[in-house]
């Protein structure tokens, strides 16, 4: 079995161009900040 836990970095990887993101939470807890904002970086 793989690990489910990867790095930033790793689960960064492998968004590509026109992907879609989901994140589901309750009033934002468990919403993964750190990634969201490595895509604000790539993208900018």
């Amino acid at each position: 079995m793989r690990n489910k836990v990867v790095s930033c970095e790793d689960a960064l990887a492998l968004v590509r161009d026109g992907d879609t993101i989901a994140t589901s939470g309750c009033v934002g807890i468990g919403t993964p900040d750190e990634l969201l904002a490595g895509l604000e970086r790539r993208f900018l």
